[in-house]
């Protein structure tokens, strides 16, 4: 590929994932020490950038430069990023939410999500479930300090990482997108309320209670926005949402973004932490596997009333099941 457009869409990638109210070239010229007219320069690839240049740029935006080459069809480059603190976590969330808006901005934008269990973003709709979700994390799966000996309850999550989960569970509401379940996507949400209660974490009843009628209420507004293919319950619904249910088993949470003629992967590790790649061969066997999935799937949003009123139906059902042992 001709240096300059890999630079020209190494720089646009830039572009993309720089925060919605900033200007990127102006961030730019203060991270490389340079005049806004090189940056425009560079833009326009009348100058190469440096290696020292595209480090700094790769190492502030979180971008993955051997993305978007195809130097070896056999190997593959994923941006990680550990999460060790609650520091951490709550950096996680941020760029979330940072990708989000820019993913929302970008030209023609939309989501394909297997979902392995229930998608996040529906989730931070509904404050008492985020809480739940984001003690779990912390308590089971980082297993951080703070939250190893505690139990749960409410106001017991800091209110600034409550408030950047509602704001990407907004930007995800803009966002087209199809999401493929499977029977048991909804199954691990309510293995984790089992685990808590059985081992303690939740102790007081009508906690437990609460929290299943609040995930009863998510479940009755998935199967709303399914109707009426959208995310959006007004009166001027923007078509965005679509579900399929697929027979086949998805092992892992598996999201791609399209931004225009850009692609990138999203896979889940650790639970939900991600891995992420540009790489376009990665991306493109992903996209016809999706694709693939998509065609075997049963499309319950917008037609099949019967399937889709069965379907949540019975993910009503084991919530009422858990309902009854409490």
């Amino acid at each position: 590929m001709d240096k300059k457009i890999i630079q020209k869409k190494f720089l646009g990638i830039v572009k993309d994932v720089s925060p919605i109210n900033s200007s990127y070239i102006e961030e730019l010229a203060d991270l490389l020490e340079i005049s806004t007219d090189s940056v425009y320069r560079r833009l326009r690839g009348e100058t190469d950038l440096t290696a020292q240049e595209t480090a700094l740029i790769c190492k502030h935006y979180h971008i993955s430069f051997d993305g978007l080459i195809d130097v070896d069809n056999n190997s593959v480059s994923f941006n990680y990023n550990a999460i060790h603190s609650e520091d951490d976590f709550m950096m996680f969330f941020q760029r979330m939410k940072n990708n989000l808006i820019a993913i929302n901005k970008s030209e023609k934008p939309s989501l394909t999500y297997a979902a392995f269990d229930i998608p996040l973003f529906h989730h931070f709709s509904y404050d008492l479930l985020t809480e739940f979700k984001l003690f779990s994390w912390m308590n089971s799966i980082l297993c951080l300090p703070n939250y190893a000996n505690k139990v749960f309850e409410p106001n017991l999550v800091s209110r600034e990482m409550m408030a950047v989960c509602k704001d990407i569970g907004l930007e995800y509401r803009k966002l087209q997108s199809r999401e493929i379940w499977t029977e048991n996507t909804i199954n691990s949400t309510l293995k984790q309320f089992v685990f808590h209660w059985d081992s303690g974490k939740i102790k007081n009843k009508e906690i437990g209670i609460a929290l299943i009628q609040e995930f009863k209420k998510e479940i009755r507004e998935i199967e709303q926005m399914a109707e009426n293919s959208s995310k959006f319950q007004t009166e001027h619904k923007i078509e965005n949402y679509q579900l399929f249910i697929s027979e086949t088993e998805i092992g892992n949470n598996c999201i791609q973004i399209n931004m225009g003629s850009e692609k990138t992967v999203y896979l889940t590790h650790n639970t939900f932490n991600t891995l992420t790649t540009f790489n376009p061969m990665f991306n493109s066997e992903t996209d016809a596997w999706l694709e693939n999935l998509i065609c075997k799937s049963e499309k319950i949003s917008g037609i099949a009333q019967k399937r889709r009123y069965q379907f949540f139906k019975q993910a009503t059902e084991k919530a009422d099941a858990f309902l009854d042992r409490l």
